[in-house]
């Protein structure tokens, strides 16, 4: 990487960031701290050079956090040289609204979580809306495609193999079912902010993905994202 002659503007963030990756797959992976010292070396590399690339074109695509979680999935699955290629080409694609300057277009994509939830299941969707909960609990989510909160990297992996094969927009349907797979325990809790904030970001280490992966490319053919996209406004006023 060019950046220490160069540096990009968000150096020191993800720097921050990388010296705290990798710890959700030392369990599962059987890595040693040798190892993950390797990684997070490799994963360095990647990060800086995606983002040196992007500020030495003129791209206005920035660092957030939380990319280097999906660059670590990439890096751990592919390697270094196709985690590179693959994270910078995810950046100028699927994830070009996250890397903005600020957080406003993804503010707005969220604001599609709700109606999309209306169209899935209307009881949970008037149950969480009256909680007063607004969708950013699922940013993260949105932001790194689960990595961040899940810890077994072949799930991991397959919901990345998913989001590829995907529309960008998928990760809020992935949501969305998310969400609908656990109305029992949401509506047992109490109808109050910090509860239901609390439950929906506590995500369970065992879900069962292959199934939530199925019924989000249902809900997608059901209600595709052209039609989200333009029916929005309408659904968010209803």
């Amino acid at each position: 990487s060019s950046a220490s002659a160069s540096p990009h503007p968000e150096f020191d963030v993800v720097d921050r960031d990388i010296e705290r990756s990798l710890w959700n797959y030392v369990e599962s992976e059987g890595m040693g701290e040798e190892l993950m010292l390797d990684r997070r070396r490799e994963l360095s590399r990647i990060v800086h050079g995606a983002m040196d690339s992007f500020h030495t074109a003129g791209h206005n695509l920035h660092y957030y956090q939380g990319y280097h979680d999906i660059a670590t999935v990439l890096l751990l699955v592919t390697g270094e040289r196709t985690a590179f290629a693959l994270s910078t080409a995810v950046s100028r694609t699927f994830l070009c609204d996250a890397h903005h300057p600020d957080m406003s277009r993804m503010i707005n994509l969220l604001g599609l979580l709700f109606p999309l939830l209306k169209v899935a299941d209307s009881e949970l969707h008037s149950f969480i809306l009256d909680s007063g909960v607004p969708p950013y609990f699922a940013l993260s989510w949105v932001l790194t495609w689960f990595s961040h909160s899940l810890k077994d990297l072949p799930t991991v992996a397959r919901v990345f193999d998913f989001m590829l094969s995907s529309h960008p927009l998928m990760s809020l349907y992935v949501s969305v079912r998310v969400i609908v797979h656990r109305r029992a325990e949401l509506l047992a809790c109490p109808c109050e902010l910090s509860e239901v904030h609390g439950l929906l970001q506590n995500m369970p280490d065992t879900l069962p993905w292959e199934e939530l992966l199925q019924q989000s490319l249902k809900l997608y053919r059901d209600f595709p994202a052209s039609e989200l996209l333009l029916k929005d406004k309408a659904l968010v006023k209803e």
